[in-house]
């Protein structure tokens, strides 16, 4: 089963203290991907992987993870220091869960305007930022 594992209340308007990933790639584009990410909230992380077989998202609330292959994600330091908001899975047109939105902010507008969105595909995860841009 892929998507929110978990009651996303668990962590709703708790402050990312730090965001680590798994074996950080620059694709050739620039972007960047991960095997795994994890927002520390507290004791606790929000975790996102990929299944291998469906490319589909699972986001999960465990204990944050120790090992040395995690590493801070400098590219998602934005988000540190914000409280969790709302967040979406997304379904595309196949039926897989293949994206994860989540808000930044914990009141309105700031809670409920997405901001970043996670994609799985090729068995990684890819983040893209929603946040305008000031003209």
């Amino acid at each position: 089963m892929s998507g929110l594992q978990f009651d996303w209340e668990a962590v709703a308007h708790k402050a990312v203290l730090q965001v680590m990933g798994r074996n950080e790639r620059r694709m050739s584009d620039g972007s960047l991907s991960w095997d795994a990410l994890a927002l520390t909230v507290g004791d606790n992380a929000v975790v996102l992987t990929v299944t291998a077989d469906t490319d589909e998202i699972v986001v999960c609330h465990e204990p944050v993870p120790r090992c040395e292959d995690w590493l801070v994600v400098p590219a998602l330091a934005d988000a540190v220091g914000k409280r969790l908001g709302w967040c979406w899975v997304a379904t595309n047109y196949l039926g897989y869960r293949d994206s994860f939105t989540l808000a930044l902010g914990d009141v309105a507008p700031d809670a409920l305007e997405p901001r970043l969105t996670f994609l799985a595909e090729g068995c990684s995860l890819s983040c893209f930022n929603l946040t305008p841009r000031n003209a």
